[in-house]
């Protein structure tokens, strides 16, 4: 933001007061260079260093975010579960985190909402899949039963589609048992038969490729065919005393989500710099849909899918956890 020095005294020529309101108008309603959205305070937004946080790291990148008129600082984290405490501290203003963890979190009383959209699991490129080694016993998703699967997140919103889908196929949810790790982590422990499957996630998943696994599919579908796995979010009171600077947030995602999904090369050689990825393992990565829109039914497809596992403490209201 341009500031003007205050230096020695001058005399101000005589202006007439149309003159004044004019320029206020043009202040006040963004008819002139100046920018609403660089009059709002820095902000802090935190991110995991990998495909769901492309975005943001493509819009600090190529500058959309200085564009919209923000200050961000990007902060890199690993558990996004201890987020919603965190940004209700300050610490952070807005986070990336899946919806489930903004349904529990309205479930213990911190009021979050989601801002925008980040990236989309479809029935044609899922954010994940359950993958196993190809002379395992486990034929198909529903083969899970009594068996270890490793999760980046249990209870995360990868585990509880997983869940849903067993539950929905006749297969009891509690017979099969989640351990957790990280996204990186997982495939050794498969590798070296400490799980039976995993949640593989991009882009992770680019180490179980190949015959020596087999690939189960993504229990997401029976969800929906088109889901938001991510979410961009702030506190309710914050979103709704800064406006503008959401409105110009996801102005700047969008435009990120533009440049990945239309520039998959120049996109994944930027997931290489955020998730350490070798240019080899970018080249072969696939790409997720990015999307900053976010349909009515974002977070109630999830609320619906808690209940019916019986997640949730408390009943909550989705109606807020959307910003508008």
């Amino acid at each position: 933001m341009m500031q003007r020095s205050c230096g020695r005294k001058t005399r101000m020529p005589v202006v007439s007061l149309a003159f004044l309101a004019m320029l206020a108008t043009l202040i006040v309603f963004g008819g002139g260079p100046l920018n609403v959205a660089a009059e709002t305070q820095p902000i802090t937004v935190a991110v995991t260093p990998d495909a769901a946080g492309l975005d943001a790291y493509t819009a600090q990148h190529e500058g959309y975010f200085k564009s919209a008129g923000l200050d961000v600082t990007i902060k890199f984290i690993t558990d996004i579960s201890l987020l919603p405490p965190v940004i209700s501290a300050g610490q952070y203003q807005i986070g990336n985190i899946v919806p489930t963890i903004i349904l529990r979190a309205a479930a213990q009383g911190i009021p979050l909402t989601a801002i925008c959209g980040d990236h989309v699991s479809t029935r044609e490129k899922p954010s994940f899949t359950i993958v196993t080694l190809a002379n395992s016993d486990i034929k198909s998703l529903t083969d899970l039963k009594g068996h270890i699967v490793g999760s980046p997140a249990v209870g995360g919103g990868f585990s509880i589609s997983m869940l849903y889908y067993l539950k929905a196929h006749g297969v009891a949810p509690e017979s099969v048992k989640q351990i957790q790790s990280t996204g990186a982590s997982l495939p050794g422990l498969l590798d070296n038969h400490r799980v039976d499957a995993i949640l593989a996630q991009s882009p992770y998943n680019l180490k179980v490729q190949g015959p020596t696994y087999r690939d189960l599919g993504s229990p997401m579908i029976a969800m929906s065919d088109r889901l938001q796995t991510t979410l961009y979010v702030a506190m309710q009171s914050w979103a709704a005393g800064n406006r503008e600077t959401v409105v110009a947030f996801c102005s700047a995602l969008s435009k990120a989500d533009a440049y990945i999904n239309s520039r998959p090369d120049d996109a994944k050689s930027l997931l290489a710099q955020l998730a350490g990825l070798s240019p080899e393992d970018a080249k072969a990565f696939q790409l997720d849909t990015y999307d900053a829109t976010m349909p009515p039914d974002t977070i109630k497809v999830w609320l619906d899918a808690m209940n019916s596992l019986s997640l949730l403490p408390k009943p909550v209201d989705p109606t807020p956890l959307l910003f508008h």
